[in-house]
């Protein structure tokens, strides 16, 4: 909780419809299209977040935005922000959105947040088995339609009790079908968020505004780090490498 995971999810949307003009389509079952679009908005315009929500803006700001907002409202990106979504429900979403447009990437925030059922109905009694039958779920999805699909995930808090708060596979909430099923594991680690904690003979040290994006497995590819800026009154990912 409170990595920056949407963020980066919004960041991916943004950089696939914008600069590379594919389709995505996002489910949230966390947040509203409002809040998600006022954050794409603020992405896209390189605001602080709470200041465009409080609308507490320069002339000049104001005028930025609404030029900023065109562009986002003409993007690409098709928001569903159904609460609980079940998995079938989404495959539905999916296949009719597919007869009247070329989706090229599907985000989901967050799997936790879905819903699977029994072949009855009925939801499973068992949280492990949930959660396990939604990773197959989303597995078939990405097979059955041949479109990539984003899920971020919430880690346990065990990562917390540790010395070393590096996520692990081992840290993947409620079910290593998660780790079983994906292509490619994505870990986001922040110094700023344990207030610049870093143990002894730690390499890793307080680095404001950076975050550092853990490839911990690769089906089809190397292991590795990248590190990424994050300006979190915006609410944006980038390139620093690019950015300085």
């Amino acid at each position: 909780p409170s990595m920056g995971k949407t963020s980066l999810a919004l960041t991916i949307a943004r950089n696939a419809a914008i600069d590379y003009g594919r389709s995505v389509l996002f489910f949230s079952a966390e947040m509203s299209q409002d809040e998600l679009t006022q954050r794409l908005v603020a992405l896209e315009a390189r605001l602080d977040l709470s200041r465009v929500w409080k609308r507490n803006l320069s002339e000049e700001e104001r005028i930025h935005l609404i030029e900023v907002s065109g562009t986002i409202i003409d993007a690409p990106i098709l928001i569903d922000d159904t609460p609980a979504i079940a998995l079938t429900a989404m495959r539905s979403k999916i296949r009719r959105a597919l007869t009247t447009e070329d989706i090229d990437l599907i985000i989901v925030d967050y799997l936790q947040k879905l819903i699977a059922t029994t072949e009855s109905g009925k939801r499973y009694p068992d949280r492990v088995q949930e959660v396990s039958e939604i990773a197959r779920g989303l597995k078939d999805i990405a097979r059955e339609f041949r479109v990539p699909v984003l899920a971020l995930a919430q880690l346990s808090r065990a990562v917390e009790a540790r010395a070393e708060k590096v996520p692990q596979l081992s840290d993947l909430r409620d079910s290593g079908e998660l780790e079983q099923e994906a292509d490619l594991v994505l870990f986001l680690y922040r110094d700023e968020y344990y207030a610049g904690y870093a143990p002894d003979g730690s390499s890793r040290s307080l680095r404001p505004g950076s975050v550092d994006l853990i490839c911990a497995k690769h089906r089809n590819g190397p292991l590795g780090e990248l590190r990424l800026g994050f300006e979190a009154s915006q609410t944006r990912f980038y390139c620093q490498e690019r950015e300085r």
